[in-house]
């Protein structure tokens, strides 16, 4: 009799303790505990031309510690425009991808996951020829039209095309001056500046081919553009294509 009431108090005392529950297995998730990730970072702002259908490529923001700057090209109408934003933290405000008036500067709040808050300010400006015109420019192409009569006192200019190689490059400098470097038409220091019209004025060539006309000009494309009559009736053209 004794045998089996020590067997009753066993098995009781193993059924109470599988009934219990083990915290490991089950937490408490009532009162979470706070997060101490203070991250809260822009990496990047870029205007996306499948977000923005007036933009004729991507513009992408130059970022500082608080700051962002965007320049866009001329006639860009900065109103309404779209966002793509790349961010740490928890959350941003207003959010990426929400349109907005970049007329004036548009103020961010990234927030961290222990909930403290960096502003950054974006600023949009509209670049001038002058300024986008700016920096080296790999040469894609340099093509030559000559329909046959137009002839110059230095000679026939032989139509054709020159692709470029990686070493050659014009070079358009604040101070008013272009480095080039392609066969047949390296040189430093030539002048040149801009004219009404989106035309640009060569110390070395405007005297005899006239002014280029600048058919294309982005922040990472230019198309310059020749053309002449000589007194017979000839047509010459000469068009260069730049990349950066």
């Amino acid at each position: 009799m004794r045998k089996l009431f020590i067997f009753f108090v066993l098995l009781l005392g193993y059924m109470l303790s599988g009934c219990q529950k083990n915290d490991s297995d089950n937490p408490d998730t009532s009162n979470p505990a706070k997060t101490t990730d203070t991250t809260k970072q822009i990496q990047s702002i870029v205007f996306r031309s499948a977000d923005n259908p007036s933009l004729a490529y991507d513009i992408a923001g130059v970022l500082s510690s608080d700051s962002v700057k965007c320049l866009f090209p001329p006639n860009t109408i900065l109103k309404n425009l779209i966002p793509d934003i790349s961010f740490m933290g928890k959350s941003i405000s207003p959010a990426s991808k929400a349109a907005q008036d970049f007329t004036k500067p548009v103020s961010y709040s990234v927030t961290a996951g222990n909930g403290t808050i960096k502003q950054y300010t974006v600023t949009c400006a509209i670049a001038d020829s002058a300024t986008m015109l700016l920096g080296k420019w790999s040469i894609i192409r340099d093509s030559v039209t000559n329909d046959g009569n137009f002839v110059m006192v230095e000679g026939y200019p032989l139509p054709g095309v020159y692709f470029g190689v990686p070493a050659d490059y014009y070079e358009f400098l604040s101070n008013g001056t272009l480095n080039i470097h392609e066969v047949g038409h390296t040189g430093n220091d030539f002048k040149y500046h801009l004219v009404p019209n989106s035309r640009l004025y060569f110390d070395y060539l405007s005297p005899i081919y006239n002014d280029a006309y600048i058919l294309t000009l982005t922040f990472n494309r230019a198309t310059i553009f020749w053309t002449q009559r000589s007194g017979n009736g000839g047509r010459y053209t000469r068009t260069i294509d730049l990349k950066k």
